[in-house]
């Protein structure tokens, strides 16, 4: 079984809430709402945050075990 201190939790808010989201190359669905909760683990990710007629959001994020990072993303036009 995989000790779930070795994880972090990613928490992010995406407006528009059916813009296109992908984790170190995979697409992501949101979990809940217009939130994506996913347990990561630790160290650099990359974040893209995309759609049409939108600017895209693009991040590495530092995710550390034990911890959540926790943010909003809104997509300007």
């Amino acid at each position: 079984m995989i000790d779930p201190r070795s994880f972090g939790t990613l928490s992010v808010s995406v407006t528009p809430s059916d813009a296109e989201i992908t984790l170190d190359g995979q697409k992501q669905n949101l979990t809940s709402g217009n939130r994506l909760v996913i347990q990561l683990g630790e160290g650099v990710h990359h974040l893209v945050i995309k759609k049409n007629g939108f600017d895209t959001f693009e991040t590495d994020l530092q995710i550390r075990r034990g911890r959540t990072l926790s943010f909003d993303v809104t997509l300007v036009k």
